[in-house]
């Protein structure tokens, strides 16, 4: 007869207090913790003092002589470790710089010295602790890199997994893709959400270059796309594309996505809360109240009692109508102000007229918002950078630029200066020179007219007009 298979997770090992002082582990105060070493912040997976006392005895051999059991030394040692690996743990937490430990012990060490002033020895400890920048950095490094490998273990032992991708920008505009995993945590027998990994990008951020990082992650992170269940996306193009989206990349490699029932392919826009209610409320009737009576569970016999009340329904549907409704509004704000970015590039023109280009793109925006001639543009704005008295006034403020010093210079500006008294082509000639430097400086084509208007003139019978 077969023996039964053992379940290290229904032994209910508890950590003890002990074991500190013995082998110089620690258990985090958080479910599904696992113990934490002192010397070196490595962990072991199981809560057994077996394991720990084999890693004590393997790797910290010298830590035993130099800092002998029940020595006042080592006591010393492990509280001054212990300590640093709390603050760092609430440094890490709070999304504070690793810097910040320095601070965190100058803090420490002000308040010990107003409240024990007679007990040096308290003030000695803190002093003691090792909190400077750079071991605050190498002790979270080691923890991150724990804590990544106690997630994959956990991933590879679970038999399916959600998949969430969101593609955006980063503060400094660099393109990024989160990638979040939900899966069945056997060994705690809790759901767990959790963010797998964040894949930047350089240049790029096409369906193909999204599918390539993604997958090259996968292979490296030996994780399977067959245990894929489900995957939800920011529904941006790149993603949902018909013939080169990451998506459909992802199906010619899991090709159950495409028979089984129980894979979903889902596009949702995050932080969208009209959808997510919208959606709750299209299947709440269904799915969402069989759900909740086959769960045999306190809470959920709450949630199910909830909503058999007629007011808490009438709640929804006012949340409902109320969310669509600005979600619709938000849609029209949208279509009335989508020039606003545009607008941005040609403000660089008001604020800098003498730095940007003649032939720059704020003269597309220009044409394109206020149904201008390109070309007139160009030479208006040569005309511009080229006037010397004019650019005495560029120190002045924008709006007194234009208001004033602009308007005073070309409000009687007539462009035909030829056969005029007091008038002369030089400046014309000087706008075809440049117009011509600086197409040819910049690799542009020009394509100019000259028109002999003395012989079109002459060409007109006047009698029959």
């Amino acid at each position: 007869m077969l023996s039964k298979k053992r379940k290290i997770d229904s032994e209910n090992r508890k950590f003890m207090n002990e074991w500190t002082e013995l082998y110089c582990f620690i258990l985090p105060e958080r479910v599904g913790a696992i113990p934490v070493c002192l010397n070196c912040n490595s962990t072991v997976a199981i809560i057994k003092s077996g394991n720990l006392k084999r890693h004590y005895e393997t790797t910290h051999k010298d830590f035993h002589t130099t800092f002998p059991p029940a020595s006042e030394v080592r006591k010393n040692k492990l509280h001054a470790s212990e300590a640093a690996l709390r603050v760092c743990w609430v440094l890490n937490k709070h999304q504070k710089p690793f810097s910040d430990s320095e601070i965190v012990k100058e803090c420490m060490l002000e308040v010990a010295t107003a409240l024990f002033q007679e007990n040096k020895k308290i003030v000695t400890s803190i002093q003691d602790i090792p909190l400077s920048a750079r071991s605050n950095t190498r002790r979270t490094e080691m923890l991150t890199a724990e804590n990544k490998k106690s997630l994959f273990e956990l991933l590879h032992k679970s038999p399916c997994y959600c998949i969430a991708l969101d593609e955006s920008c980063d503060l400094v505009d660099s393109e990024q893709m989160s990638i979040f995993v939900r899966f069945f945590d056997f060994e705690n027998k809790v759901f767990r959400e959790e963010l797998l990994a964040i894949l930047t990008f350089e240049g790029k951020t096409r369906g193909e270059d999204l599918f390539k990082s993604f997958d090259d992650f996968m292979k490296k992170s030996d994780l399977s796309y067959d245990k894929i269940m489900s995957i939800s996306t920011d529904g941006a193009p790149a993603m949902m594309g018909k013939e080169k989206g990451l998506l459909k990349r992802i199906r010619g490699i899991n090709l159950s996505m495409h028979n089984s029932p129980n894979i979903a392919l889902y596009h949702v826009r995050w932080l969208s809360k009209g959808r997510v209610v919208e959606r709750f409320w299209n299947i709440k009737e269904k799915e969402v109240k069989t759900f909740l009576k086959n769960v045999d569970t306190e809470e959920a016999k709450k949630h199910s009692d909830f909503l058999e009340k007629n007011r808490n329904i009438v709640a929804m549907a006012f949340l409902n109508d109320i969310l669509n409704f600005l979600s619709d509004l938000m849609k029209e704000f949208d279509a009335i102000f989508k020039d606003f970015s545009e607008i941005g590039k040609l403000s660089q023109f008001l604020k800098t007229p003498y730095d940007v280009l003649p032939d720059g793109e704020w003269t597309d925006v220009a044409e394109k918002l206020f149904n201008l001639s390109k070309s007139k543009l160009q030479i208006e704005i040569i005309d511009l950078q080229k006037d010397v008295s004019l650019k005495q006034s560029r120190s002045a403020s924008t709006e007194e630029f234009w208001a004033k010093d602009a308007i005073d210079k070309y409000s009687n500006c007539e462009y035909q200066s030829g056969f005029r008294k007091g008038k002369s082509t030089t400046d014309h000639i000087f706008v075809v020179r440049q117009l011509m430097e600086k197409h040819y400086e910049y690799a542009k084509d020009l394509h100019m007219v000259f028109v002999d208007y003395k012989q079109a003139y002459d060409s007109v019978n006047r009698e029959k007009l």
